[in-house]
């Protein structure tokens, strides 16, 4: 049996392309252009469950700008395994690449636009 979120859901599965609306409804579930990293926990649970811990950490390093080689050294992965999980986010996210990927975490809220790592 699949397993299910608080509204019912199946989780880790792909969300349609409404779910991640710009009209406030969805992932966001604040206003359009409120910058404030405050979200509702309902439409983050979501999305978390989306990705794995690996797939997170991928596009955390992502979104500081390392290449796949660069992230691949810094999680002791292959840049194989590092390629593959990028494919999975950008599916996952339903982006149409890399950067749309990483765009969709910070709107959505899977990443800090304040965090500054600068390890490696």
């Amino acid at each position: 049996m699949a397993m299910k979120d608080q509204r019912g859901y199946q989780a880790n599965t792909v969300p349609s392309r409404d779910f991640f609306a710009r009209d406030g409804v969805g992932v966001m579930n604040r206003p359009l252009g409120s910058r404030s990293g405050a979200f509702a926990s309902r439409g983050t649970n979501l999305v978390a469950m989306l990705l794995s811990t690996r797939e997170r950490d991928v596009l955390h390093w992502l979104a500081q700008g390392k290449t796949g080689g660069e992230i691949g050294m810094i999680l002791s992965i292959s840049v194989y395994t590092v390629r593959a999980h990028i494919r999975n986010i950008v599916r996952k996210l339903n982006a149409s690449n890399t950067a749309h990927a990483v765009a969709r975490g910070f709107r959505s809220g899977l990443l800090d636009p304040w965090d500054r790592d600068v390890r490696a």
